[in-house]
């Protein structure tokens, strides 16, 4: 089980739907009392999915922390993970990367500075893995992560974002919260949105 953030009921007043004071309090006693349901028999056939993020130096922050461990301990008899980055991580130690790792920019020579680009090339990325769920992190990566998913035709899509404050604003988050299927704040609510 990974940790998780306390998160209040104002938080989750954002995008199509609002929380009462106390359903968020319900909806995680229901969800946790609910019995586990059984793990799909095994086909051979391995859910793919690509964690985008926009660069990271080191694992030692709370978000980088938790993909780490998140990815690590994914079965890989269900699930075959793989990180995208939008821009380099030359102080990132090779070693340390969890599972297949693919960059839109490998280096600052190749780093371009329009982010049609980089969202450009993250779609095609995305149309060649052919992922079923892509989970997105951190601003750019958000962002640029959802629009290409959707643009590449992923079936699935979740936004991760702490709760930094400019996911309350309106004008940010109404016309931004209908794209991906779950949209995940502060990290331990997950928010659903649209008709998935």
């Amino acid at each position: 089980m990974l940790p998780r953030i306390a998160i209040s009921n104002s938080i989750l007043q954002c995008g199509r739907q609002t929380f009462a004071p106390g359903k968020t309090q319900l909806w995680c006693a229901k969800n946790a009392l609910q019995p586990v349901a059984p793990k799909p028999a095994k086909t051979g056939t391995q859910i793919k999915i690509a964690f985008v993020i926009d660069t990271i130096t080191e694992w030692e922050g709370g978000t980088e922390r938790q993909l780490h461990a998140l990815i690590r301990m994914l079965d890989r008899t269900q699930f075959q993970p793989e990180l995208c980055f939008l821009l380099p991580t030359g102080e990132l130690p090779p070693e340390t990367l969890p599972c297949r790792t693919q960059w839109i920019c490998r280096d600052k020579t190749d780093q371009p500075s329009s982010i049609v680009v980089r969202l450009f090339r993250l779609t095609r990325m995305l149309r060649q893995m052919r992922p079923q769920i892509v989970q997105t992190f951190f601003n750019e990566g958000i962002f640029l992560g959802i629009l290409a998913a959707r643009l590449s035709g992923v079936p699935r899509v979740v936004g991760s974002a702490r709760n930094a404050g400019h996911w309350k604003k309106p004008a940010i988050a109404s016309p931004f919260a209908a794209l991906p299927d779950w949209l995940i704040i502060g990290n331990a609510i997950p928010v659903r949105f649209g008709n998935t």
